[in-house]
């Protein structure tokens, strides 16, 4: 089975092998990277090679900003867009940043997103889990931002184990700091009760 992919929408291409290509807007897991940094060239007017971390591994990347012309997933503006890829130069990994709070926006371009779980750690991210890959996204209001991030089945592999470690890790600290602000809420109100009225 084969679903055509259209410019703004996504699809799944399924060969007569079954393997799968995620697709989400222009990024099609699996592409060369000389023809995926000329489409970026085509749309960003900054692209750089860097180095950043995810779940705490860092990871060589390309990260393209500041859109020479309004670029849209859908009707939703996209601001930024990493992009990785694996030892045979093919993209293996994209994350792209959307101007929307509105997850319903989102979910429209995420592929079986009837599979969406909420990850187990935290409440504000969902995972699909796919045949050949990942998607994961997430709405954030504190940044008036949203985020898609989808990767091909090694990659995958490699990232949900480091997202358990980094989440584990991540509620460890933000349970230490709890006790600290109940520590300091108590000797707050022992200090207020030993005042004279």
């Amino acid at each position: 089975m084969k679903i055509l992919f259209f410019m703004g929408s996504l699809a799944i291409l399924f060969a007569s092998n079954t393997w799968a290509a995620i697709t989400i807007g222009d990024f099609t897991l699996g592409a060369p990277k000389n023809e995926v940094l000329v489409m970026l060239k085509s749309r960003f007017q900054s692209i750089k090679e860097t180095q950043g971390s995810r779940y705490q591994i860092e990871r060589p990347l390309v990260s393209a900003t500041l859109p020479i012309h309004p670029y849209l997933l859908g009707n939703v503006p996209i601001s930024e867009v990493n992009i990785f890829f694996n030892n045979d130069d093919l993209l293996n990994q994209v994350e792209i940043k959307l101007n929307t709070t509105h997850i319903e926006e989102v979910r429209k371009h995420i592929p079986q997103v009837e599979k969406s779980t909420l990850d187990p750690d935290f409440g504000d991210t969902w995972e699909v889990i796919v045949g050949d890959g990942e998607i994961i996204y997430y709405v954030s209001k504190l940044f008036g931002s949203a985020e898609i991030s989808f990767a091909d089945k090694a990659t995958s592999k490699e990232n949900i184990t480091a997202r358990r470690l980094s989440n584990q890790r991540f509620k460890k600290l933000n349970g230490k700091i709890d006790k600290l602000i109940e520590i300091f809420k108590k000797n707050e109100s022992e200090v207020h009760s030993t005042l004279p009225p």
